[in-house]
């Protein structure tokens, strides 16, 4: 099946978000509001600066009109290559009131891989400083943030069009090439609006910014509260990671939202004065699946915080199911109902709708999915992950293939199982390293759990093995643990081996880094055994 192809289906096979009619304003347009509003309420805080919302007005109107100056009235893509500032804020905005396409060269990755993303998207103009003006091979088209200051500032928004793209977001692929998804202002204001409303986010609210710009975290992580007329309070460079950082930030400044993985979460909820944490009302837990404890330990160390676990790859505009924690909830977190405007179905190898209860593949239809990835991606992907559906020869919904295996409860929430392509075979049967880790990962004493499939020297034999990570001294507990797989698990997914690791290798956003854990593994590199 390629993206040409039309699929037809059934309305009863739809999982359906409300379906909410928009305003056809941009994610600026709707910043603009707040400025109307809250001109003198403080917009952001950094270290020891604030700045009001009038005076975050004035700034990204004087870039916009530098950077205006340098373009001329070109609307293309813009690269940002700054540590998370008040400035960053400034310039992304600056460059939505342009009409421009926001491209985000994070400076958590390697210079390497954002001189390929560069290459690949080929923006118009690469934003930067003087400490990493030079990183670039594309050094004709970057520009110091320092030199975008200016007497004179661009008022007016320029027309924006809300089938737009509105940024790109690079994303690995399983060829380890970045593609860009490409995100239209009407999937993102979507997104976020939604976001304003189910949070029930407000005026006196304060969210926390720490995630890298490669993570579509960081998109809503910065409009959410500028459009809700609420505080941004952005972590400093290089301290985002420290846990320590953010307990002592969220009390300095009261913050009440944040994101977080759920590593990071759970190495947050050990720290000695967490619990004095007591302005936080939202935790959205995200990026990977979680176990129940997770949230069991939340509810008690922050017995006045909700915890959502929120679901959405890149390519369908950051998120697009959320699930709330219920105390009286026993099993494995679901990725619950989808947001607003959102279409989910379910299938199976064939593309047929599959019945409760049973896995498929999700793929995710509506406003929210992107119109493709830049150049087509890598191999021209394009035709293989996106999709167009007709339902009962009517409604033409466009979908994008997610690559998850998912199942619908009888209560009609989603249950993540893993991914299609951590499916492997081992003796001819299939098995799901996902839905073996998240069965593991709720034995008690245990905090996270790792199912690989290594080789002998005879690269036939191929075994599985658990890794695990525990801060109890329990010497039985891989005993114990391997006790329970033979009773929890079909006897095909039941571990040859368990061993215990001290760390694992993560990537910049606080996910597991799965491609270099195995690598570690096959070259027999320590993990902290």
């Amino acid at each position: 099946m390629d993206g040409n192809e039309i699929l037809h289906f059934n309305s009863k096979q739809l999982i359906c978000g409300r379906e909410t009619i928009l305003s056809e304003k941009s994610l600026v347009d709707l910043v603009d509001e707040s400025i109307k509003k809250y001109k003198y309420n403080i917009a952001i805080i950094f270290k020891d600066n604030k700045v009001t919302y009038g005076e975050l007005n004035d700034r990204f109107c004087e870039i916009a009109f530098s950077i205006k100056k340098i373009i001329g009235g070109q609307r293309d893509i813009i690269g940002v290559n700054l540590h998370r500032s008040i400035e960053l804020v400034a310039t992304i905005i600056a460059i939505q009131k342009l009409g421009c396409i926001y491209l985000p060269l994070s400076r958590d990755i390697p210079d390497e891989r954002n001189t390929k993303i560069a290459a690949d998207a080929k923006p118009i103009l690469i934003i930067t400083d003087n400490n990493n003006y030079k990183s670039f091979t594309q050094k004709d088209i970057s520009v110091d943030i320092k030199d975008l200051s200016s007497y004179f500032v661009l008022s007016h928004n320029q027309g924006i069009n809300m089938t737009d793209i509105c940024y790109v977001m690079y994303t690995s692929g399983s060829t380890g090439n970045p593609k860009g998804a490409m995100i239209t202002h009407l999937g993102v204001v979507n997104r976020i609006e939604w976001m304003k409303e189910y949070y029930n986010f407000v005026t006196g609210d304060a969210l926390l910014f720490k995630s890298p710009l490669n993570f579509d975290v960081s998109i809503w992580e910065i409009f959410l509260p500028l459009i809700s007329g609420g505080k941004l309070i952005i972590a400093e460079p290089g301290k985002h990671a420290s846990t320590a950082y953010i307990v002592n930030l969220v009390k300095l400044h009261k913050i009440t939202f944040v994101h977080f993985v759920p590593e990071m979460l759970r190495e947050f909820l050990a720290e000695k004065d967490c619990e004095s944490c007591k302005s936080i009302k939202t935790i959205v837990c995200g990026g990977e699946s979680w176990n129940i404890d997770l949230a069991k330990n939340c509810n008690e160390v922050l017995p006045n915080s909700n915890i959502y676990n929120g679901y959405g790859p890149t390519e369908t505009s950051i998120g697009v199911t959320v699930w709330k924690y219920d105390k009286k909830y026993n099993r494995k977190p679901p990725i619950g109902k989808p947001i607003y405007n959102v279409f989910l179905l379910i299938v199976d190898n064939e593309g047929n709708s599959v019945k409760t209860g049973q896995p498929g593949e999700l793929w995710i239809g509506g406003i929210c999915v992107s119109p493709g990835y830049i150049n087509g991606g890598f191999g021209n992907i394009d035709k293989k992950r996106f999709v167009k559906v007709r339902i009962e020869n009517d409604l033409s919904i466009r979908f994008y293939k997610s690559g998850d295996i998912v199942k619908q409860l009888e209560s009609d929430e989603i249950e993540y199982i893993g991914r299609i392509d951590n499916q492997v075979k081992i003796n001819g049967t299939r098995i799901e390293l996902e839905e073996v880790e998240a069965i593991t990962s709720v034995f008690p004493g245990v905090n996270r759990t790792i199912a690989t499939v290594e080789s002998g020297k005879n690269r036939d034999n191929k075994h599985l093995v658990l890794y695990f990570m525990t801060e109890i001294d329990d010497n039985h507990l891989s005993k114990e643990l391997m006790s329970y797989c033979e009773k929890n698990l079909p006897s095909q997914s039941v571990p040859n081996k368990i061993i215990e690791v001290k760390k694992i290798p993560l990537l910049t956003n606080g996910k597991l880094d799965r491609r270099k854990f195995n690598e570690m593994n096959r070259f027999g590199l320590k993990i902290d055994q």
